[in-house]
């Protein structure tokens, strides 16, 4: 599917879907990013006719019924007002950790990426890079409070 080659065990299975419905030799391949990947295989429909008659019973689990019912909690939570660039620049310059970052300028290597911070027109960034796959991020810098409210937005929602 990706071009990688690797092995993988055989088995026959019975289709039931909208676009084939028959038993089809199948490969069983680990970490598959779904269920069923259906190729090229004679016999099958075309993606614009599917057939829809076809029934598919699919499995309930003891807790689907009571995820349908209850809602999803989400805490109650301070909303931020946000901040302009002008703020932001002013709570970067007020944190000391930032500016100890940017006072080093130094480049450091983290699990095999480079990792530097810079400062572009008053904003401090941290720049990552992955020689390995040539990719590179370039993140704003959150000062203490900024991180703190990104924080519990993110792990408590």
């Amino acid at each position: 599917m990706d071009n990688i080659a690797l092995l993988a065990e055989k088995a026959v299975i019975n289709l039931r879907t909208p676009f084939l419905r028959r038993e089809v030799k199948a490969l069983c391949i680990p970490d598959a990013i779904c269920d069923v990947i259906v190729g090229n295989v004679d016999g099958d429909r075309s993606t614009e006719d599917p057939n829809m008659s076809v029934m598919v019973g699919a499995a309930t689990t003891r807790a689907q019924p009571d995820a349908v019912t209850k809602p999803l909690r989400v805490p109650d939570m301070k909303r931020h007002g946000g901040v302009d660039r002008e703020q932001l620049i002013k709570l970067q310059q007020e944190d000391p950790r930032i500016q100890e970052l940017v006072d080093a300028g130094r480049t450091s290597r983290r699990g095999g990426k480079v990792v530097s911070f810079e400062k572009a027109r008053g904003i401090v960034y941290c720049r990552y890079m992955d020689p390995g796959n040539n990719v590179r991020i370039k993140q704003v810098v959150l000062p203490k409070p900024l991180r703190e409210y990104v924080m519990s937005v993110v792990h408590d929602s």
